[in-house]
């Protein structure tokens, strides 16, 4: 079952923060961690938004192509985190591989998570070009 907005009890758990939840849900069936709502939020993003590192790494395993996969605003999970200012799930973001991207250390510095921004153009400016 869906809400309005298409999340299922999985990915509102994963928006919650509720490892164990998600866990007993995908036990039983009902979490496809690589599943999207109408907004094409995965469970992985909305971990990165609420700053549930523990939660994201359980996730990543379960669905890798959604490292970099952006919703329907064309935000990915390291923007997210970054926006957020949840530094811990941007450096483990960037550590499993994440695209850095100056949006989203523009996002880090618009929201005055300064560190943020400052190890996301660190990692930018390593990154291999493209």
């Amino acid at each position: 079952p869906r809400n309005g907005d298409g999340d299922t009890p999985f990915l509102l758990g994963c928006f919650g923060g509720h490892l164990g939840v998600c866990e007993a849900l995908r036990a039983r069936g009902a979490g496809d961690a690589a599943q999207l709502n109408e907004m094409r939020c995965s469970g992985l993003l909305q971990a990165c938004v609420a700053g549930e590192l523990e939660l994201a790494r359980w996730l990543l395993p379960l669905a890798p192509a959604m490292l970099d996969a952006a919703d329907a605003t064309g935000t990915t999970p390291l923007m997210h985190a970054c926006e957020q200012g949840h530094r811990a799930v941007a450096k483990w973001l960037l550590a499993q591989g994440a695209r850095p991207t100056e949006a989203a250390a523009k996002l880090a510095q618009s929201k005055g998570h300064r560190e943020v921004a400052k190890m996301v153009r660190k990692a930018v400016a390593a990154a291999p070009e493209k």
